[in-house]
């Protein structure tokens, strides 16, 4: 199947109602589930068979969706919201990545969907239709898969991605980093790593943390001011509609799929797992963390329904901008790959893929 449609089932789950209204048959609660969420009338409506709940792209930031969010704001909102274009000029003018004497809208890419600065070493759109990238999110599968044995343009990676032994032998390309989680202005084993892989350092522009917008003054936006300052020549920025809770690794899948690559391999995109322990997490960069708190509220099932509407958002995306796209979940079938159980039978890795992986030429 190339795309999610009517009639679509997944473990445990079904679509029962497409943007074009039609459904799969009769739900007698579906008109009250939209009068909640106008929104999803024009998108898919998921169905959980087991515990007989409607859910859906349309869950906003700020809403009756609460901590499920997806998003910030439906599509047609995005650039015009607080979170968007006029918010991202003030900020990276004030972090020195827009030249403040040409427009901010000359020195940045924005839709629907995405706002990001252009910048020498991040090929255009143009430029990355036969190009290939290797997303490299913190999960287990990054030291449980083979994934160096693909061919690939380019590696990006988040966070804490250097402490990997596996990662840090190779060249990445493009990195996002966030203040809170370590100190990059003094972490010696980052500096080493930047300084003899001088990755691009792209800074989301906004996380869902601040109470205020923009957040001027507080800690993580100063550190990133002066990151910026220090490095103008290797740093950027981008800010995404999609804000669900699985982590910043798939707003970075979002930004490749936006920045025109027509092949995107990901790899440790696993998810939480319920034998995580606080300090002990099945990670593959940092396991000395505490658990979220978006899992430990909601658990598994909370984490289903993110992955799903990942999922169904990157397939919309690919058929609205992106026809030559293909996502590749490198960590299929691997233990904790909630992935796996959701899409392998409808979207399965190829088998050149896996051959690849498993060390055939």
């Amino acid at each position: 199947m190339s795309k999610l449609e009517l009639g679509f089932v997944t473990k445990n789950y079904e679509i029962v109602r497409a943007p074009d209204g039609s459904q799969l048959r009769p739900h007698k609660d579906l008109d009250k589930y939209i009068e909640l969420f106008p929104e999803a009338a024009k998108q898919n409506i998921w169905y959980d068979l087991k515990l007989k709940k409607y859910f859906s792209q349309a869950h906003y930031r700020g809403t009756l969706a609460g901590k499920g969010h997806h998003f910030n704001c439906q599509p047609d909102l995005f650039l015009k919201s607080g979170w968007g274009l006029r918010s991202c000029q003030i900020i990276a003018n004030d972090w020195e990545l827009c030249n403040p004497d040409k427009p901010a809208t000359d020195q940045c890419i924005w839709n629907n969907e995405i706002i990001f600065g252009k910048h020498a070493r991040l090929s255009s759109n143009e430029e990355n239709s036969d190009k290939s990238v290797l997303v490299i999110c913190g999960g287990p599968s990054v030291n449980s898969v083979s994934w160096e044995n693909l061919n690939y343009d380019k590696i990006w990676s988040c966070n804490q991605f250097f402490m990997n032994e596996k990662v840090a032998k190779h060249k990445v390309d493009l990195i996002t980093i966030i203040a809170d989680l370590f100190d990059y202005e003094n972490d010696p084993e980052f500096l080493k790593y930047f300084e003899e892989n001088k990755p691009l350092v792209s800074f989301e522009i906004e996380r869902g943390s601040s109470e205020t917008w923009p957040p001027f003054g507080t800690d993580e936006y100063l550190k990133t001011k002066r990151f910026c300052k220090i490095h103008p020549e290797n740093t950027t920025f981008f800010h995404t509609r999609y804000r669900g809770q699985l982590g910043v690794g798939v707003r970075l899948i979002v930004y490749a799929i936006m920045a025109g690559f027509k092949d995107v391999y990901i790899v440790g995109l696993d998810g939480r797992s319920a034998v995580e322990k606080d300090g002990n997490l099945l990670h593959a960069f940092e396991s000395n963390k505490q658990i979220p708190n978006w899992y430990r509220q909601f658990g598994d099932v909370f984490q289903e329904y993110q992955m799903i509407i990942f999922w169904d958002y990157i397939m919309e995306l690919k058929k609205k901008y992106n026809p030559n796209l293909k996502v590749y979940n490198l960590g299929e079938g691997v233990e904790h790959n909630v992935l796996t159980d959701l899409f392998a039978e409808s979207h399965p890795l190829p088998k050149d893929i896996k051959e690849r992986l498993n060390g055939a030429h």
